[in-house]
């Protein structure tokens, strides 16, 4: 990762290191939310993703609403999978960064694989964003938007859900409005987004400042107490311990090849091909052409 950092010329640059992460969204079923920041632990307004409401798949567009103007509201039902992720990219995150950052960008994913479609990885490469890939069995180790911070969102969010209620302004047992969960994350996002703790989680994961001896095997051994951690992770197929030099730090994280990186590192450019592997979640591997 150094190397990326010394090229993208980021060493130095929080504001030009992003991750983004999806949350589900507890008071409101059905739905989920694209959480992005940078190192310096600014957030972009979030893009909401309602998974339960159809719409036109040839129409891959998302809608803003007054409650939260720079916020987007997408409807994903009936679309890809990927689709989501491909219109944040496109028409949320590429216009954030365009009229606020440099072009010099990496961008931390820590969503599914399945979801990072090739046509993601174009864009990423023309936009001239480097992509890298948080594993999901180890997101919580290398993940700065990590569970307990996730947890505190929604936390806000249900917090500010019963204080409608209490206010008479909803129904006790009903469903959110949009326009009502929008109020609610325009308020989040202004007033109680924890910049301190996302700057500290950046540091604590090695990601900025990019130090490769942020995560030893103790904290890897300390995340087994988590369900969603395989013992694999710390053993190999012997059962002997992972090297700690092997286990530090940003080595736990699979950059994904834009197809820029792909060209400059084939020795025999004819040989080159676009192809990328892939992992479904059932271990099942394959290949995007």
């Amino acid at each position: 990762m150094l190397q990326v950092y010394k090229k993208k010329r980021v060493l130095q640059k929080p504001e030009s290191i992003f991750v983004v992460t999806e949350m589900n969204i507890a008071t409101y079923p059905g739905a989920s939310a694209y959480i992005t920041c940078n190192a310096r632990g600014t957030p972009l307004a979030p893009f909401v993703v309602f998974h339960n409401d159809a719409v036109d798949a040839a129409r891959l567009t998302a809608c803003s609403l007054p409650e939260f103007k720079h916020a987007l509201f997408f409807n994903a039902r009936g679309t890809h999978v990927g689709d989501a992720l491909f219109v944040w990219f496109r028409d949320h995150f590429m216009q954030c960064q365009t009229s606020c950052h440099s072009h010099s960008v990496i961008l931390f994913v820590g969503c599914p694989v399945s979801e990072i479609s090739l046509r993601f990885i174009q864009l990423a490469e023309e936009e001239h964003v480097t992509l890298v890939s948080l594993p999901n069995a180890v997101a919580h180790l290398v993940h700065p938007l990590n569970p307990g911070l996730l947890h505190s969102l929604n936390a806000a969010i249900s917090s500010g859900t019963e204080q409608l209620i209490t206010d008479g302004k909803l129904a006790a047992g009903s469903r959110l409005s949009r326009s009502l969960l929008a109020m609610l994350l325009a308020e989040l996002w202004a007033d109680k987004w924890p910049y301190d703790d996302v700057r500290e989680s950046f540091a604590l994961c090695g990601i900025y400042p990019l130090n490769v001896h942020a995560i030893t095997l103790e904290r890897i051994v300390a995340g087994t107490s988590s369900d969603n951690v395989n013992e694999s992770y710390i053993t190999n197929e012997n059962g002997t311990d992972i090297n700690e030099d092997v286990a530090h730090g940003l080595n736990l994280l699979s950059e994904l090849s834009t197809l820029e990186q792909q060209k400059e590192s084939c020795t025999y450019p004819q040989r080159c091909h676009k192809n990328i592997s892939k992992t479904a979640d059932d271990g099942t591997a394959y290949t995007v052409v």
